[in-house]
């Protein structure tokens, strides 16, 4: 069975940028758990569905349809798994924690969670036009990056795993952790 790196961030922190980096150098499989769940559900649905879809519908009812198809994906991939999640869902007013359950069942060798400063991500947020995402400033970004740190560091408890922050765009450092977690 493929080891599995789990990967946050804030929606716009560069997570997914710094993870397809890493996997293109190292062979290893990055699965997004958005895709996971958009697939799913457009095959129960019989049409295409979005991340926003995702976002305005139950959340933690996806959360079921993100470990069943996860599942299939162990079973089937051989190469290392660094997996692109959230571990708080950010959903109109409200922020939706995920629970350690979900990531028990996706079975980490390790928590990573990639920070940049909320400046920076109000930044990346405004200039990416390809994403409907909630309207945040710099102050409540940084509220969503500290709550997640205490989510991580609880799942690291919860599971016994290391956890390790990675500053967004410090390449060299996500390798080094990812590598040492995934020959756990």
């Amino acid at each position: 069975m493929a080891k599995v790196v789990t990967v946050f961030g804030i929606s716009g922190v560069g997570k997914s940028w710094m993870i397809s980096r890493y996997a293109a150098l190292s062979n290893a499989a990055h699965i997004q758990a958005s895709q996971l769940m958009r697939n799913a559900r457009a095959a129960l649905v019989g049409q295409a569905v979005t991340s926003e879809d995702l976002r305005r519908g139950p959340v933690l009812d996806n959360q079921s349809l993100l470990t069943d198809a996860f599942a299939k994906v162990l079973a089937t991939e051989v190469r290392p798994i660094i997996f692109d999640g959230h571990c708080l869902v950010d959903v109109g007013d409200q922020s939706i924690e995920i629970p350690e359950e979900v990531i028990r069942q996706l079975q980490p060798s390790g928590i990573v969670l990639v920070y940049a400063p909320a400046d920076e991500i109000v930044r990346r947020r405004e200039s990416d036009t390809s994403r409907d995402r909630p309207s945040r400033d710099a102050e409540a970004l940084a509220i969503q990056q500290a709550r997640c740190v205490d989510i991580c560091a609880g799942y690291s408890k919860q599971l016994g795993l290391d956890f390790v922050q990675v500053r967004a765009g410090n390449e060299y450092e996500f390798s080094q952790v990812v590598g040492q977690m995934l020959q756990k």
